[in-house]
């Protein structure tokens, strides 16, 4: 007897609930960071079977792994599937001789029992992003992937077998997209849930509401034209759970349009990209330093301290690349397979 499958809805719009969504649609990936070889871009060998918790599969960070990498891979294999499934479904006990990549809420809410099944013929890789670290349910999948240096550094520590590194990347869809460089204008851009409330009083500091559905459908962010119109962003956020690593998602978002950010002292995962040099870190996430910051920032526009930041945030662009993020992909899906 198979258990009673639970379901969750996370989003209230979901366009593929229970329904095998086909990945494929061949797109071909360009190298946006000028340091790969478009001629050496390897084959994938298994087929991939990309699950989802039910109500999640329009999340960003679940389209930003290697849901947005997918069209690129078709293109390079053109007879491989990549198909989706919701972990709720009966059709993942119809996956064989596959990739199986868990999603991050998909990771929180398997059963063991549904683990068990995927894993006698398939190899199934855990990417749980920024959930909450679960190692002894970590233990029981075959490979780990890390979306962070420091998340990568403590899976290492705890000795979990098969760790993997991929960098959690940009929004493909910002490729051709530009900060202006003619004014001084800051942004927080993310999640209203991120940003500390007394932030918002802050003046001339614009809100860049992101929602949490991906809408893949769009060529472009809803919020893309907010974007442009802003040089820099501010990444300070709450602290988060020692179980939680958030990658430097805002970051690379503003690296790959040419804006630069300012940085909180305790962001270990800014600074492990950026530097200790970065000009524009602040001593402390109170309202004050903040502004204070944001006032350097300003009287520093377009000088020295500028243009470092815009040279340490261009050095970043490898993360933000198609290429260089489908060469990852592949290396780690195939190895040992």
């Amino acid at each position: 007897m198979q258990p009673v499958r639970r379901l969750k809805n996370r989003i209230h719009l979901e366009f593929d609930q229970f329904i095998k969504r086909d990945f494929g649609v061949q797109t071909k990936p360009f190298c946006t960071c000028g340091l790969c070889d478009p001629i050496k871009i390897p084959k994938l060998k298994k087929d991939i079977a990309i699950i989802y918790s039910r109500g999640t599969s329009q999340i960003g960070s679940i389209q930003m792994r290697l849901v947005q990498s997918t069209g690129h891979a078709k293109y390079v294999n053109p007879s491989l599937n990549i198909k989706g499934f919701c972990l709720q479904s009966d059709e993942i006990y119809k996956i064989s001789n596959s990739n199986v990549i868990l999603t991050k809420f998909a990771v929180e809410d398997i059963s063991n029992f549904d683990l068990l099944q995927l894993s006698k013929s398939n190899t199934v890789f855990a990417d749980i992003v920024d959930s909450k670290v679960n190692i002894i349910k970590l233990r029981r999948i075959d490979k780990v992937i890390a979306s962070s240096n420091l998340q990568y550094n403590f899976f290492k520590d705890q000795n979990l077998k098969n760790v993997n590194l991929i960098y959690h990347t940009s929004d493909f869809r910002l490729k051709d997209t530009e900060a202006q460089q003619v004014f001084f204008s800051i942004a927080y851009f993310g999640s209203m849930s991120r940003i500390p409330i007394d932030f918002l009083g802050i003046p001339d500091l614009s809100v860049i509401k992101v929602p949490l559905s991906y809408d893949a459908f769009r060529k472009k962010p809803i919020y893309v034209k907010k974007l442009t119109e802003h040089s820099s962003h501010i990444t300070v956020g709450p602290t988060v759970d020692k179980l939680v690593f958030k990658p430097f998602t805002k970051g690379l978002i503003a690296s790959s349009i040419g804006a630069t950010t300012l940085i909180s002292k305790d962001d270990t995962e800014a600074l492990s990209l950026l530097g200790q040099d970065y000009p524009y870190i602040t001593a402390s996430k109170d309202r004050k330093s903040v502004e204070s910051l944001i006032n350097f920032m300003r009287s520093t526009f377009l000088k020295e301290e500028w243009f470092l930041a815009q040279t340490k945030h261009r050095e970043l662009l490898t993360y933000c690349c198609e290429l260089r993020a489908l060469n990852r992909w592949t290396e780690v899906l195939n190895f040992d397979n």
